[in-house]
């Protein structure tokens, strides 16, 4: 008789049935989806907010609108030689067991900026910010399958992430790519992509 160690779920058997099983043969594998893990890299442009870090969620492409809140991270202080970023795992409570090891999402990161006392900033890529016509810091914001411009107030520029003092709201959607060839109005289909897989 085998006995796991934790209580789990059997997620991959390595053996068949009335098959002799040797010492120290894997058999099943047995993962505990209370509490799942995101691997990601940070950019060394975000590494120097870590220490104002407030709120960290983890959404995932197989289960939109719901946000998984980070319970314990932890960052490398080495970067990483291939990817120039800061490996990071990011701790989420998985107990209702709705993600599963292997999808794919993204983590949101809220940090308070060292010259708003108190605030929470957003952290956006310098290809998302474009000025309006009447000379504003603006972004583009994606409303019912629409592209809308927003103005935004920026913090201290980075070399590609940006901090936004104001003008954004948690859940608002921004265009990263092609801003300046999108009009007021304009219906455009975002592409889907991952940020990290769970485990």
């Amino acid at each position: 008789m085998l006995r796991a160690t934790f209580p789990g779920r059997i997620t991959t058997r390595e053996i068949e049935p009335s098959q002799n099983v040797q010492a120290h043969q894997t058999a099943f594998t047995v993962s505990n989806l209370s509490l799942l893990k995101m691997t990601i890299g940070i950019p060394e442009e975000m590494y120097r907010y870590r220490d104002r870090i407030e709120r960290v969620e983890v959404r995932l492409n197989q289960l939109p609108g719901h946000a998984f809140e980070v319970i314990e991270r932890r960052i490398s202080p080495d970067i990483d030689p291939q990817s120039q970023t800061y490996p990071a795992e990011a701790r989420f409570d998985n107990s209702e067991e709705l993600a599963l090891p292997g999808m794919s999402g993204e983590v949101r990161v809220a940090v308070r900026d060292g010259q708003v006392a108190g605030a929470r900033v957003a952290l956006i890529p310098l290809t998302s910010i474009f000025t309006s016509g009447d000379g504003q810091e603006a972004v583009w914001l994606l409303e019912n399958g629409r592209v809308h411009a927003h103005p935004i107030e920026t913090g201290p520029l980075g070399q590609d992430l940006v901090p936004v003092v104001s003008g954004l709201q948690d859940g608002d959607v921004v265009i990263t790519a092609g801003v300046h060839q999108l009009v007021e109005g304009m219906a455009v289909r975002v592409a889907e992509s991952g940020g990290g897989n769970a485990s």
